[in-house]
């Protein structure tokens, strides 16, 4: 290791909600009760999923992370996991403080997202030999199934959509770094590529922009089940 940027970013992605969390307006940090189990039910299997797949899709630059391993993940990606959804639960929570809510019909919901999610169970099912890009496709479709059973309840939402867009600056932000520097190197085989394209937005290929959709909402998607569950017994 020449320079520890991967735990530096990891660091700063909480550091600076957890600061604010104490100080600022919106306390929170009294939401351990949602927030911790949300991040503990998404992150596992997406660790998961990290570990089978490093050394076959990706894998990391041992100049930018430390030595330390996690059944052969770097300790950063460990916290990755962990750090973004704390931030991104921060923020969705001052969004809730300062834009009213505002939803779209049950049966709107069903006219835009039911067309979208065909669309997307067709890509999967051409992806088949892309491994990352299916991968990303099956964690969408599973949204997708887990938002019609819910009648779309967080789709629905202004405040969501508010949300990912705020997720994906950070996005493009941090994973802009992690792939330039690069802290993390995708192989050319396992992405999405054209002759006349190499599959990349900027450094960032395609694929990492549907795996943040995904995981982003699913954090959401279970925090606002606990926040409901704590909700109703005060």
């Amino acid at each position: 290791m020449i320079f520890p940027a991967y735990l530096i970013i990891d660091l700063m992605t909480f550091g600076g909600p957890l600061f604010i969390s104490i100080i600022g307006k919106v306390k929170y940090l009294k939401n351990y009760r949602s927030f911790i189990p949300a991040i503990v039910i998404v992150a596992i299997p997406y660790i998961i999923w990290d570990m089978l797949v490093t050394g076959l899709d990706w894998h990391f630059n041992p100049l930018y992370v430390l030595s330390i391993r996690i059944v052969d993940l770097p300790l950063e990606e460990v916290m990755f996991f962990f750090v973004v959804p704390f931030a991104m639960l921060f923020v969705y929570e001052y969004i809730r403080y300062y834009v009213k809510e505002k939803t779209i019909s049950e049966r709107m919901a069903y006219y835009v997202f039911i067309p979208i999610f065909a669309i997307s169970i067709i890509i999967t099912v051409f992806s088949y030999d892309i491994q990352y890009l299916f991968l990303a496709m099956i964690s969408v479709d599973i949204l997708f199934l887990a938002e019609i059973i819910t009648k779309f309840e967080m789709f629905r939402t202004r405040n969501y959509w508010i949300y990912m867009l705020m997720g994906l600056i950070a996005f493009l932000i941090v994973n802009y770094f992690l792939t330039s520097l690069p802290v993390v190197e995708y192989y050319h085989s396992k992405i999405l590529s054209t002759s006349y394209w190499n599959g990349r937005i900027t450094t960032i290929p395609l694929e990492d922009f549907i795996y943040n959709f995904a995981l982003l909402s699913f954090y959401l998607f279970f925090y606002n089940i606990f926040n409901k569950k704590f909700i109703s017994k005060n």
